[in-house]
This record gives structure tokens, C-alpha cells and sequence, in this order.
């Protein structure tokens, strides 16, 4: 865990094989996750709690048990942007152990960004979202909801003043249509849920 952690580059490291959270940033500035792989974890592998101008970028994340890299930041009173960001990551296999709710990527907070990322085989939702000013953009997502309906490829909801940007994502192949039925809920690409 890293609190209060300012102006650090961490470049080509590979972090593997424990039971936990590879990397928790606590009100953070500028600590940057550059061409770095996170593999075979035990839950997720970033943990961005707060702060402003943290990301993961050019990297690749694969074999988690409960999800890839959680994002949040800024401050939603004066709606000050954190600038966190994940930019051209490859995330799959990340819900080895948590089926559900393990999304590859969670968005949440004031002014965060995904974007120019692939992710793939996934049981449940990829991106779970919600905040003030997060943007989706230039993401391609596919093989997803695999073990799972009534759910979408981004998922968010239950707060009515979430405003989050989805813009020029390709989204196909997800779902699993043995699921489907006359009487259960579909799979979609953005599902604003309640």
C-alpha cells in the first residue's frame, strides 16, 4: 500500500503470485504504472482508493480472482477532476475466483479515464461504472457475461447523478445464449440498471 505517494514511475516489472492486491494507492499524485504485467492474483491488481493523475497504462493484466484495476479520485462536492486513468492495458481473465461483480475494470469518481484498452474473457460485466465526468473511449471488448444475465459489458447504476461518457468502444461477442430464455433478462452492451 502506498498513501500519500508523489511523482513515481514504476516501468517493466512483473508482479505475480500473491493472495492479495498487487499495488493499493492511497491519495496519490502522479505514481504511474508503465509496461508492467500483473498476473496470477489472488484478487485484483491495482487499487487506485483516491487521489490525482495515477494510472496504469501499456500494460497487461491477466489471471485474477476478483477483478483487474479499481479507479476512483477526485473530489464529487466541487467536482474536481483526479485524472486517473488506465490507457492501453489488456486485461483478461479476471474473475477467476469472484464470478460476479469482478469486473476488469471499475470507473468510478470524478474526471477518470479508460481508454484504448482490450479486454476479453470475462464471466460477468467487464467495466462497472459510475461517478462524475468518466470517460469510456477507444476500448474493445469481447468474449464477456459468459456465466451470466440480466447484466451488461458496462454496468452501472442506482445513482442518478452518475454521468459517465461511453464513446467509440467495440463491443461483440459477449454473452452466452445458452442462458437465454422467454423468461430471464438479456445481456447488453451499456446497462444503466435501476
Amino acid at each position: 500500500t502506498m498513501t500519500g505517494a508523489k511523482n513515481i514511475s514504476f516501468e517493466d516489472i512483473i508482479f505475480e503470485d500473491t493472495c492479495g492486491i498487487a499495488v493499493r494507492m492511497k491519495d496519490c499524485e502522479n505514481v504511474v504504472f508503465d509496461n508492467c504485467e500483473f498476473r496470477n492474483r489472488g484478487q485484483r491488481a491495482v487499487s487506485i482508493d483516491s487521489g490525482y493523475d495515477c494510472g496504469v497504462k501499456n500494460s497487461y493484466v491477466h489471471d485474477t480472482g476478483k477483478g483487474g484495476i479499481y479507479m476512483e479520485g477526485g473530489d464529487d462536492i466541487n467536482f474536481t477532476p483526479s485524472n486517473n486513468f488506465v490507457d492501453n492495458c489488456h486485461i483478461e481473465r479476471y474473475s477467476i475466483s469472484c464470478r460476479t461483480y469482478g469486473s476488469a475494470v471499475k470507473l468510478y469518481g470524478v474526471g477518470n479515464r479508460m481508454s484504448h484498452c482490450l479486454i476479453n474473457d470475462g464471466t460477468h460485466l467487464a467495466v462497472q461504472y459510475n461517478g462524475i465526468d468518466n470517460v469510456a473511449e477507444y476500448n474493445e471488448i469481447y468474449n464477456v457475461l459468459k456465466e451470466s444475465h440480466d447484466a451488461g459489458v458496462f454496468y452501472g447504476g442506482r445513482t442518478w447523478t452518475s454521468k459517465v461518457t461511453f464513446r467509440n468502444n467495440y463491443i461483440h461477442d459477449s454473452g452466452n445464449m445458452d442462458l437465454l430464455s422467454d423468461d430471464v433478462w438479456m445481456t447488453q452492451a451499456i446497462y444503466a440498471d435501476d
